[in-house]
């Protein structure tokens, strides 16, 4: 068996991230959107609704969670992991999304996670699934759901559209494009549930809308996300060759 390495760096390590890139890691842990979990700035007073859940109040999704923000270790660690076939990540980063869910229990303004019946992957549409050879929400929402001793139900949430990748897409685009993705299966299952959808990355959050509008559209009273980390907010500096490392 391959020794442990660092998740950031490919360091050896013991721990999920070694010092150095733990160190580096930014958490959403400060002020935020109750709602979508959207960072404030850090002198930001109280936790009031970002701007786009003051315009979309009655969005399908009810509220999501990440770990930490889309850069350095983190960012890098889910890149290997989706796109450079590092399976083996999904244990570190499928136990930090176990932690989230746990330590929202004790933060303001939280989540009811403990209604949560059973834990969802946003599932990849089967034509890239082939082509990547693995779903990496899939392994990431299994962890989650062994950690916290939940239900998965791998069959109520389908991607029906084989959508373009939405890197270069801006917000409304991005939209567009995962209108009517998924389709919801099994209603009978999902009638007066709690859900929890799981993911890599919140970007403009259209994905996660999109599954959740499908779940809910099949029965399901709320639909949570959470993802390993999360787009940066308008606010936050980069700092220097950080987009590269």
């Amino acid at each position: 068996m391959a020794p442990p390495r660092c998740a950031g760096c490919g360091a050896f390590s013991r721990l999920p991230f070694c010092e150095a890139c733990q160190a580096e890691l930014k958490y959403v842990d400060g002020p935020q959107c109750p709602r979508c979990g959207k960072p404030h700035p850090p002198t930001a007073p109280g936790w009031p609704l970002c701007g786009d859940c003051r315009d979309h109040p009655r969005a399908a999704l009810t509220g999501a969670r990440s770990v930490g923000l889309h850069t350095g270790p983190l960012r890098r660690a889910v890149i290997e992991y989706k796109f450079e076939g590092r399976r083996r990540l999904c244990e570190p980063l499928g136990e930090m999304l176990v932690r989230r869910f746990v330590n929202e229990y004790a933060r303001p303004h939280r989540l009811p996670f403990e209604e949560v019946a059973a834990i969802v992957p946003v599932p990849l549409h089967p034509a890239r699934r082939r082509w990547r050879g693995f779903d990496q929400a899939d392994l990431l929402a299994q962890e989650v759901a062994r950690g916290c001793e939940k239900p998965l139900w791998e069959d109520v949430l389908e991607r029906v559209k084989n959508t373009h990748p939405l890197v270069d897409m801006g917000p409304r685009e991005r939209a567009e494009e995962m209108h009517e993705a998924f389709a919801a299966r099994k209603p009978w299952k999902l009638s007066g549930a709690s859900l929890l959808l799981v993911d890599d990355v919140y970007t403009t959050g259209a994905t996660m809308m999109a599954a959740a509008r499908a779940l809910r559209q099949g029965g399901a009273k709320c639909v949570y996300g959470l993802t390993i980390s999360r787009a940066l907010p308008e606010w936050y500096i980069l700092p220097p060759g950080d987009a590269e490392r």
